[in-house]
């Protein structure tokens, strides 16, 4: 697959993969972008939106039908590079958006590349089921203010399967992480993070190496990763991944 087209799959990442669940989150009807709301939790990562193909004359009756839908709660919005305005970032910002983070769309040309691992440490798929039981350990790996609410959202409303971390022997959650395949032989490695006190211990690229001898045995050819900038990105990269593109995540109705 062309790197045209691993942006094109890329672009649709996160929020593509994201659907509804009765009860939880829902899809909004607005046009010319793709939007998720979570009444019951007031987060920008249950309210989430993007995949926006705004033309010049529609964007701020757009951006009004966006913040009249979310009636003050916070919501984030992830830009692309193929997202349109193609100036998107710098109009969200003059309407009072602000950049929360900066991610660079990565991929992993070759699936069985050697990542160093933790012995140390214990991964496994959980259930939909297990989720609710997990959440608020889950929130506590991920900090930046998710709350276990918020990860239900974004582990049940979601496409994907999600892992979590644990110390040999200990009930203890050190850290989680999501896979989703994406389309016929490529896989995005998604959602992760590690506890603080957990950090620069080999478990972020414990958690790579896991995963893609999982999708190295269901065919999967390539691994995108939406990593951020100035964290994520430079181990992506010391473990053999490659920049493909730049995105970045606003807030909306940030407190």
């Amino acid at each position: 697959m062309e790197d045209t087209q691993l942006i094109e799959l890329m672009e649709d990442l996160p929020v593509g993969l994201h659907v509804e669940v009765p009860g939880l989150v829902y899809q909004l009807n607005i046009e010319s972008v793709r939007a998720f709301k979570s009444d019951v939790v007031p987060n920008p990562y249950a309210n989430m939106m993007g995949l926006a193909k705004i033309s010049e004359g529609d964007f701020d009756r757009v951006v009004d039908a966006v913040f009249a839908a979310y009636a003050g709660a916070p919501f984030g919005w992830v830009v692309g590079p193929l997202s349109q305005p193609q100036d998107l970032g710098q109009r969200l910002l003059a309407r009072g958006l602000v950049l929360a983070e900066e991610m660079l769309g990565m991929v992993l040309d070759d699936l069985a590349t050697p990542i160093p691992e933790n012995d140390n440490v214990v991964i496994r798929r959980l259930t939909p089921e297990e989720v609710p039981d997990y959440a608020d350990g889950l929130a506590r790996a991920y900090g930046m203010g998710i709350t276990g609410d918020a990860i239900k959202v974004v582990a049940l409303g979601s496409r994907g399967d999600l892992f979590i971390v644990q110390p040999q022997g200990s009930d203890e959650v050190i850290g989680f992480s999501r896979m989703a395949y994406v389309t016929d032989g490529v896989v995005l490695l998604g959602g992760s993070a590690v506890s603080e006190a957990w950090r620069g211990r080999g478990i972020y690229k414990t958690l790579v190496a896991a995963r893609l001898r999982l999708a190295r045995q269901a065919g999967a050819k390539k691994a995108l990763v939406q990593a951020v900038e100035d964290t994520s990105a430079p181990i992506c990269r010391r473990m053999g991944f490659r920049e493909l593109s730049k995105y970045a995540f606003y807030l909306g109705n940030a407190k």
